[in-house]
């Protein structure tokens, strides 16, 4: 039996985890990370929601989500439209706003600088107020 299927579950189609959420998927970003840590959903639990919705739904033409492939969303490598739309959903950001903060990130890493913690720490606390009041934000956030 796959330990994955273990770990988590749907609950009134939200991913639950069984145990300690697992962060994966970290390497992304620094931001993004956080975005992960936050929504409590990183890119192999979104694979796991939307490719249980599909069948849930009886989607027969809709195949399962892979992880990798939501990695090439976020990087702006690829644009299929229900990746864009599962972590659109799952993280409440436009596309556009996540691959501008993965940009930025890793422009920054290659520079080898490091988001100070005060601006790490007003991001967290701007995209808790994203996920509280579940409203999608614009193209341009002003952070």
């Amino acid at each position: 039996m796959n330990s994955e299927k273990i770990k988590r579950s749907i609950v009134n189609r939200e991913v639950v985890h069984e145990g300690k959420f697992w962060k994966r998927g970290r390497r992304l970003s620094q931001r993004l990370k956080q975005i992960i840590i936050e929504s409590q959903l990183n890119l192999k639990d979104i694979e796991f929601k939307y490719s249980q919705n599909s069948r849930e739904d009886h989607l027969e033409h809709t195949t399962s989500l892979y992880r990798e492939h939501l990695a090439d969303v976020i990087k702006g490598t690829r644009n299929t439209l229900r990746y864009i739309k599962a972590i659109e959903e799952s993280w409440k950001f436009p596309i556009e706003t996540i691959r501008s903060t993965y940009r930025e990130d890793k422009e920054a890493e290659r520079k080898s600088e490091k988001l100070d913690p005060d601006s790490l720490q007003n991001f967290i606390n701007w995209y808790r107020e994203i996920l509280r009041s579940k409203k999608e934000i614009p193209n341009n956030p002003q952070i």
